[in-house]
């Protein structure tokens, strides 16, 4: 059966006159060597290193390499295949370059994980910004998570001094810290909620309880409740002995001042009150009117702040200023406590919320 197209050139026949012979039989032979050099397979060649004399191969479909049975170390400047893994030869050792279906990123220390391949995850730097940009989905310009230990800011591009934000929590519990959406319109002070959220507000409220210390602006004071002061028949204010957890007697009418003390603050306007949590425990069963009233400066008292008084039988009450009242060192604000006939005695504690404006 023949294989390919057919020898052109006749074979003389024998008996064939003169020179006509031998020029048949050359023409024949030259175009036979000419087909077996162009076709002859690489199986029927006995060879050890095949020599391209610096020559290069062009047009290969592919290339298969044979399976070592170690890690290639020779030739240097050779691809080798080990374990269905790639490798080039260089002259300092054997590179690994892929890891089963993908890249071999150990040797770099780079992005391992699920990152890269069909995955849309990047981390891109910029060097007209000098920021790293993290994508969860570069296409869709979808932002990722970074998770670390802590984060170091540099005062400047060259700066050895910087400022390390870490957390001081242990495994538990977990939450979410929130940024205000906006900024403030002026200066304001920072809280956080229970959930984490941060809010800046002009006016924060501070639970207190006896004494605090509270920094504003440029003013550093302390906020203090004390307990037995009292004012006395005529007008006059005098100190009792009193105590955090005061005793008032029965049918005594008791004021306990609420101001602030402290070196540094400048005066009124600064601290409000804006409520007042009274807690007692009387044994009677009679009322007992709880009121904050303010005082003239000179020893009198005004009217009532409104608000108040509250009349009550029950162990705690709050009385909430219908506009928080600006409180300073004089004392200009006080909790006026009223006990009945037939409430003997009554136990009190105090614990204001403040407002810094």
């Amino acid at each position: 059966m023949a294989i390919g197209d057919t020898i052109t050139e006749p074979i003389p026949a024998v008996g064939t006159a003169g020179t006509t012979y031998a020029s048949q039989l050359v023409a024949f032979l030259t175009e036979v060597k000419a087909r077996l050099e162009a076709h002859v397979p690489m199986s029927s060649l006995l060879i050890s290193l095949l020599d391209m004399a610096n020559n290069a191969v062009t047009n290969l479909s592919y290339a298969g390499l044979y399976q070592r049975s170690t890690v290639p170390t020779t030739p240097v400047g050779s691809l080798q295949r080990y374990e269905s893994n790639l490798y080039w030869i260089s002259a300092s050792g054997a590179v690994r370059l892929t890891d089963g279906a993908a890249l071999d990123a150990t040797s770099i220390g780079g992005f391992t994980g699920d990152y890269g391949g069909a995955n849309p995850a990047q981390a891109r730097f910029v060097d007209a910004d000098k920021e790293f940009y993290f994508y969860d989905d570069y296409a869709g310009l979808a932002w990722a998570y970074t998770a670390q230990r802590a984060v170091d800011i540099y005062g400047g591009l060259t700066s050895t001094n910087r400022v390390r934000i870490s957390w001081a929590g242990s495994a538990n519990p977990n939450y979410t810290l929130t940024l205000p959406a906006t900024v403030p319109a002026a200066t304001a002070a920072v809280q956080m909620d229970t959930s984490g959220n941060l809010t800046a507000a002009t006016t924060a409220s501070l639970n207190l309880t006896s004494t605090a210390r509270v920094i504003t602006g440029n003013r550093s004071f302390n906020l203090t409740i004390p307990h037995g002061e009292a004012i006395f028949t005529g007008g006059t204010i005098g100190r009792g002995s009193g105590v955090p957890g005061s005793v008032v007697d029965a049918s005594t009418t008791v004021w306990y001042p609420i101001q602030v003390a402290g070196p540094g603050y400048a005066g009124a306007g600064d601290v409000k009150l804006v409520s007042l949590l009274v807690t007692s425990l009387s044994s009677g069963t009679n009322n007992t009117v709880y009121s904050l009233v303010t005082d003239n400066g000179a020893g009198a008292f005004t009217a009532d702040i409104g608000g108040s008084p509250v009349t009550s039988t029950s162990n705690g009450v709050t009385l909430t200023p219908t506009t928080p009242v600006s409180i300073h060192t004089t004392g200009n604000v006080w909790l006026k406590v009223v006990t009945a006939a037939g409430s003997t005695r009554t136990f009190l504690h105090v614990t204001p919320t403040l407002a810094i404006s």
